[in-house]
C-alpha cells in the first residue's frame, strides 16, 4: 500500500490509502491538496528507478510512495 511521507520538524508523518476504499482515497486526495497549498513539493520514484520525479496530481492507483519536501531557499 503506498504512503505519503511528510518530512517536517517532527521527523516525518505518513498517510496511506487503499485504492478500493473510497474514504481513504478521499482523505489522501484532500491531504495531497492541502500539502500542495502549503507550498510543499511531492516526489515519487518507481521501484528500481534511478531518479525520483515531481508529481503534479494525486493518483489513487499509484504504487510508489510520495515524499513531500519543503522548497529550499537560497540566497
Amino acid at each position: 500500500m503506498p504512503e505519503m511521507i511528510v518530512l517536517d520538524h517532527t521527523g516525518h508523518r505518513s498517510f496511506d490509502w487503499n485504492g478500493s476504499d473510497t474514504a481513504s482515497v478521499a482523505a489522501a486526495a484532500a491531504e495531497f491538496a492541502r500539502l500542495r497549498a502549503e507550498g510543499r513539493i511531492p516526489f515519487a520514484a518507481e521501484p528500481g528507478a534511478s531518479e525520483p520525479y515531481q508529481l503534479h496530481t494525486f493518483d489513487p492507483t499509484a504504487t510508489s510512495d510520495i515524499v513531500w519536501l519543503r522548497p529550499l531557499a537560497g540566497g
